[in-house]
């Protein structure tokens, strides 16, 4: 859980600088809106006090439509802006360009107006809509700058033209491009927080699949050995008590798995496994019969069987009415087959938790597991890949 936790913190702050880098460029965009026109009014020293004050008013009116939005998108980037204020916002930006144009302002600073009104448009459409409407813009910005030349004689018109309508593109495919961007970042910080409760959520299934292999185990071989104990008491009392001095030795075993468990620290070995099974077996008086080398086993295949061994164990004993249990190993083939079989019929029609468990096990090792109850005999099977063999 520890790794789990450091490995969210450093993707949180790497999420969160990357949302500060698009959260600036988004300000900066809107700082376009309000700083440009400004520095085409600074700089147009020929025009009358009616034309900027026209001017004026436009650019203020442009950004109490503008502005909001802008800065909402920061709380909701996933809106998309209605066309009844969408459209009026891009007319009344290249209205004021064009003016811009023909009064003799510098309309290239006016030319980030329709730009980021086009933005703003496109924002959460189709993304195959970003450049047909930002050319028929441009085309439109272009035909109506031709047409006031035609009317009012615009000086070096052609060069004006082509650097507002370059102004006007790169100002809306910038600001729409980080618009999604910062959108994308807010996705992947969702999508983290997602992949950090799976990750806690996996982590919680598989320390109470531990907690149940480890304490159900322990907790069915106490009961047999306690109930054996007592019908021990009145006829062999020295056996008696070795059994119930086994009870505590168990009881002791299975509370230090637990406190090694909550420090992720508890493994199982299918050699220990064995060695206490042919020992619990012969105590409830079930013959166990073994053909398995489990030595030549890697550790990891000695884990996975250790905990099939130990859930098969105690199901017979918990579930199985049997008087003989056989244990084998097979190596033979591609993979590795552990196979644990009883005399006593058990229901395998639906598994419980213990066998699920042992099936998801299995399975994340990338082998298989089945349990069949048939012909009066229930065997639990599981099979591993051989490691490859490096050449």
């Amino acid at each position: 859980m520890t790794a789990i936790k450091e490995q969210e913190s450093a993707s949180a702050a790497a999420l969160e600088h990357l949302r500060k880098y698009f959260r600036d460029a988004l300000y900066g965009g809107a700082g376009l809106a309000v700083m440009f026109p400004l520095l085409s009014l600074l700089n147009s020293e020929e025009l009358s006090p009616v034309q900027v004050t026209v001017l004026l008013v436009g650019w203020a009116a442009f950004n109490a439509l503008f502005l909001p939005g802008a800065l909402r998108l920061l709380r909701d980037p996933w809106r998309v802006r209605p066309l009844r204020t969408g459209v009026p916002l891009l007319a009344l930006g290249l209205g004021l360009t064009v003016l811009a144009l023909v009064w003799g302002a510098v309309a290239i600073f006016w030319a980030v107006l329709p730009g980021l009104a086009c933005a703003e448009l496109l924002l959460n459409r189709s993304v195959r809509y970003v450049w047909p409407l930002t050319g028929l813009l441009s085309a439109i910005f272009a035909g109506l700058g031709l047409l006031a030349h035609g009317v009012a004689g615009v000086p070096d018109v052609g060069r004006q033209l082509i650097m507002s309508v370059v102004m006007l593109g790169l100002t809306c495919y910038l600001q729409e491009t980080t618009a999604r961007l910062w959108r994308s970042s807010l996705d992947l910080d969702n999508a983290r927080l997602a992949a950090a409760e799976l990750a806690a959520t996996k982590e919680r299934l598989r320390l109470s699949q531990d907690l149940h292999d480890i304490l159900g185990h322990a907790l069915e071989v106490v009961s047999l050995k306690s109930e054996l104990a007592a019908r021990l008491s009145t006829v062999d009392t020295a056996r008696a008590h070795a059994e119930m001095v086994e009870v505590q030795e168990l009881a002791r075993g299975a509370l230090q798995d637990v406190r090694t468990l909550a420090h992720a620290q508890r493994g199982t070995d299918l050699l220990g496994e064995l060695a206490g099974a042919r020992k619990l077996l012969a105590s409830a008086e079930i013959r166990c019969e073994v053909d398995a080398r489990p030595e030549e086993l890697s550790a990891a295949h000695r884990e996975l069987f250790g905990w099939v061994l130990r859930e098969a164990v105690t199901n017979l004993l918990r579930h199985a009415d049997a008087r003989r249990c056989w244990i084998t190993l097979d190596g033979q083939g591609e993979s590795v087959v552990l196979r644990v079989g009883n005399d006593g019929v058990l229901d395998a029609g639906e598994w419980g938790s213990g066998l699920a468990g042992l099936a998801a096990r299995i399975s994340g090792g990338g082998g298989e597991f089945g349990a069949v109850a048939r012909d009066g005999e229930f065997v639990v099977t599981a099979s591993l890949p051989k490691p490859a063999v490096a050449r």
